[in-house]
């Protein structure tokens, strides 16, 4: 065999391999806008806080995802998210009326494993659903506060107080509550989308179930801890 034959073998040989390679899809990255739903879990019965309690508030976010398909229908997922987890705090009862509302910024970073359940859009397109499960780290970027408190040096006749109103920016470099910055939970996910060639668009439901404490001090009895559910709509692009 002379050597134009062995340089157009060699040529051949790499076309095709390179065509079957890139064929082969197995990475994706997507772009997700998102809308939070926060409730905090805290033993406010221990204390001294029974007559409160805490209740759940919308957010924003956004997310940038990654995934690798490695074996089968089954992939890798991570990503980062900038998400706001807000709640509420008020007293019941005769403090009625004396509320919190937190404003938290929280940058997340989660590991999950998932298969596809219908169609696996790296290989056919049309509708596809996914499920994946794993855990998350995360990062307190911010938290600001703004509520209505009773003015104690402002007593009525009856007995009742008047309120002011407060607004502040929570200081995490004197951290005077002694907050812990850095946290971790369990993740869920649902997706379903549809694929095209190269591109899909999808829906997402996660559920975020916070393990850490939020609270650094470990003996206060008032354990606090998040639940997430982030709902959201992106396109990826495969490659």
């Amino acid at each position: 065999m002379n050597k134009k034959k062995i340089r157009i073998l060699c040529v051949l040989l790499f076309s095709t391999g390179y065509t079957a390679l890139s064929a082969q899809k197995k990475f994706k990255i997507g772009l997700e806008q998102a809308v939070t739903y926060t409730s905090m879990e805290a033993n406010l019965a221990s204390s001294n806080l029974s007559y409160s309690k805490y209740s759940p508030r919308m957010g924003v976010g956004v997310n940038f995802s990654a995934e690798y398909l490695f074996w089968r229908s089954f992939f890798i997922a991570s990503g980062v998210s900038h998400v706001q987890k807000n709640y509420r705090f008020e007293r019941t009862g005769k403090q009625k009326g004396w509320y919190t509302n937190f404003n938290n910024s929280f940058i997340t970073v989660p590991v999950l494993l998932g298969a596809y359940i219908i169609r696996n859009p790296y290989k056919q397109e049309g509708v596809w659903t996914r499920l994946a499960a794993g855990m998350y780290r995360e990062y307190w970027s911010s938290m600001r506060r703004e509520g209505r408190y009773p003015n104690i040096g402002m007593l009525l006749p009856d007995n009742s107080y008047t309120y002011i109103r407060v607004q502040e920016e929570y200081d995490f470099r004197k951290n005077e509550n002694q907050l812990r910055r850095f946290g971790f939970g369990l993740q869920a996910q649902a997706q379903a989308g549809y694929a095209f060639k190269n591109i899909d668009i999808y829906g997402s439901c996660n559920y975020q179930h916070g393990i850490s404490d939020m609270n650094s001090i470990e003996e206060t009895p008032q354990k606090m801890s998040t639940r997430s559910y982030i709902f959201s709509v992106g396109a990826a692009y495969k490659f």
